[in-house]
């Protein structure tokens, strides 16, 4: 954290942990402001904020102002203030209830080799043809159950599947495909660009994208997304959801939210992470609600937050696994596919294989 004032200091972490990275009107500052400090060194301090970036100001077409942590910098204040330090659960075994399924960068491109083998044409009205959808889905480890209590629906795609709508528009936010006149198109500059990174940084992208574009409206829902990543929780340790959940307790990142609503929304997220690949759910023998990271877990950006080292890369690179989608058959088995010569393969596909 770069040099600020004492003053400045204690007035982000106030609007750190009141708001997290969710817009509030400026008004509502004076509800933060420390007794020490007078309405005039208030508004110093948010102005020092501002300059150095950890606040910004927006502004309503009619008017109204708006103060915020941005997004990018809330995983840094939140380990400044509140790092998270908890300890695993250890002498007694965790039963999983809810494993994780297939990366999320594994079912994008899944998704994507759906779209370009048999395309996801359009109805008249800009909609999903049904039948394209529901082969789609079938294809996708994530469910409705794992993704209901985060994402919701869109009117125009109201007969669609869950899991495809998401995936499509991770798909579209990435630049990744393109709505044609009549189908869902591929851009293939980006998307080569994309299958040319390795499948943690996949995964850290896709995490971040997923925090902006699909923000918690509760201040505590959202500093649990961000704390989770945190260097505090190791890749398959099990820790409690209770400790979590008092953690943010005790250091005011529940916001005031009432105790059994914020589990709620903690194991809705959870759950949506597992349906992702990234996380498992499980019970010990004592009741406690569990959860831990896969290899999968996430790495925010650069800048955002210090985290351990991205899990190993893939033993199939994704530009290969491109290729061989077009002569081999793959079928999933768990979190993983593999793939088979298919006799059209062997007799068409293979020399291009042999020639990359």
């Amino acid at each position: 954290m770069m040099t600020l004032s004492p003053s400045a200091l204690e007035v982000l972490g106030r609007i750190c942990a009141a708001y997290a990275d969710r817009p509030f009107a400026a008004e509502k500052a004076e509800r933060l402001r420390p007794e020490t400090l007078c309405r005039a060194e208030l508004q110093l301090a948010i102005l020092e904020l501002r300059r150095a970036g950890l606040v910004e100001l927006r502004q309503k077409v009619w008017g109204e102002q708006l103060f915020q942590i941005p997004p990018r910098q809330l995983a840094a204040v939140q380990q400044e203030y509140f790092a998270c330090k908890l300890e695993p659960v250890t002498g007694e075994h965790v039963a999983v209830e809810w494993p994780a399924e297939a990366g999320l960068a594994a079912q994008l491109f899944r998704t994507l080799v759906f779209i370009r083998q048999e395309g996801l044409p359009l109805t008249a009205k800009g909609g999903i043809h049904k039948k394209h959808s529901g082969r789609l889905a079938a294809l996708l480890p994530v469910q409705d159950r794992h993704l209901q209590g985060v994402f919701t629906g869109s009117p125009a795609y109201e007969s669609v599947p869950l899991p495809v709508t998401v995936l499509l528009d991770l798909a579209l936010t990435l630049g990744l495909v393109r709505a044609g006149d009549k189908a869902y198109q591929l851009e293939q500059d980006l998307l080569q660009s994309w299958l040319d990174l390795d499948e943690s940084q996949m995964t850290s992208h896709l995490y971040s994208v997923i925090l902006e574009r699909y923000p918690a409206e509760e201040p505590a829902l959202q500093h649990l997304r961000y704390l989770l990543p945190s260097p505090a929780f190791m890749p398959g340790s099990w820790y409690t959801l209770s400790s979590l959940l008092s953690f943010m307790q005790q250091t005011g990142l529940a916001a005031g939210k009432e105790a059994g609503i914020l589990q709620q929304g903690c194991l809705s997220w959870l759950q949506c992470m597992a349906g992702f690949g990234w996380c498992e759910l499980g019970m010990t023998g004592s009741a406690e609600i569990c959860f831990r990271w896969t290899g999968h877990k996430p790495v925010l950006p650069p800048g955002c937050c210090r985290l351990p080292a991205p899990a190993p890369v893939p033993l199939i690179p994704y530009p290969l696994a491109k290729q061989l989608e077009g002569v081999l058959s793959s079928s999933r088995i768990l979190r993983y596919w593999f793939f088979r010569m298919s006799p059209t393969g062997f007799a068409g596909g293979l020399p291009a294989v042999r020639s990359c």
